[in-house]
């Protein structure tokens, strides 16, 4: 009797334990489920993944390379509302040695350390981009500038289509609908390619870098095309196309969280007052 008055209560404290671990794992899966299947595709975590990696130059802090992962330091109570300063931007080889426990999360960055690696790894990323300039002539150059404007010479100089140019990307695109035979009214034969929802340009180093047609308009004199392309299936961007020399030129006008604030530069750069609401981009 007294074995029993012992085990029973026993078995009950083990029971209750047990169902509060299954509730608990339970819990913890649905939580690890909705994590990566319906936040991480999210648009909400697209416009935070991007603001971190832009406040990071796009580069890792723990190694200096270029970054392409965002890791978060803390995860919150209520997914999705954890603060930007809880989030940094990492290559995928140091995000996996924070998980596997190989490297230690700066949960407490140096500050200044932080902003050393990014200028380090901006110059790692400017040499890597301009083969004309070799790792040790660049640690002699005095000057970012410089190394920048060797960049856009080779962004100019090496692209193998001869009826187009781009202005102010960052990286050499390939303009899908840009047409090699044209009349006396150049434009209007662009403008004759363009359709809502098509491929606009591609980045030739990248794969899976489309942008898609979102909307475009052609100015009254006929000579300037400007195009609202959706980057990636999630920002956006805006571009005018002209017509020099024999050449299309593609001039980029920045990237935009939202469709209105690329239509309100729109409106900007064409000395047009804008009248629509605002939006994210007002802000940053």
């Amino acid at each position: 009797m007294e074995f029993l008055t012992l085990i029973v209560p026993l078995l009950i404290a083990i029971g209750i334990f047990s169902l509060g671990q299954y509730q608990f794992q339970k819990r913890r899966k649905q939580r690890t489920d909705y994590y990566r299947n319906v936040y991480l595709k999210s648009d909400a975590w697209e416009r935070k993944r991007f603001v971190v990696l832009r406040r990071d130059n796009w580069t890792c802090v723990y190694c200096g390379q270029e970054a392409e992962q965002v890791h978060h330091l803390k995860y919150a109570r209520n997914i999705g509302t954890e603060p930007i300063h809880w989030l940094e931007s990492v290559c995928k080889s140091c995000h996996n040695k924070i998980h596997t426990g190989q490297i230690s999360a700066n949960k407490k960055r140096n500050k200044r350390k932080h902003h050393s690696i990014k200028k380090k790894a901006r110059d790692i990323k400017l040499d890597f981009q301009s083969p004309k300039t070799s790792k040790k002539d660049y640690k002699t150059s005095p000057s970012l500038n410089k190394a920048r404007k060797l960049i856009q010479e080779d962004l100019h100089g090496n692209i193998p289509a001869k009826h187009y140019i781009q202005t102010n990307w960052k990286t050499k695109q390939f303009f899908v609908l840009c047409p090699e035979n044209v009349s006396k009214e150049p434009i209007i034969n662009y403008l004759d390619n363009l359709k809502i929802g098509e491929v606009f340009n591609k980045a030739v180093r990248y794969e899976n870098s489309e942008s898609t047609i979102e909307d475009f308009c052609i100015t009254i004199d006929k000579k300037k095309l400007w195009i609202i392309t959706k980057i990636q299936g999630w920002r956006y961007g805006l571009l005018e196309v002209v017509y020099s020399g024999g050449q299309f030129n593609h001039i980029a006008h920045g990237t935009f969280m939202t469709i209105i604030g690329a239509r309100k530069e729109l409106a900007i750069k064409n000395g047009n007052e804008w009248l629509g609401e605002d939006s994210i981009d007002d802000y940053m």
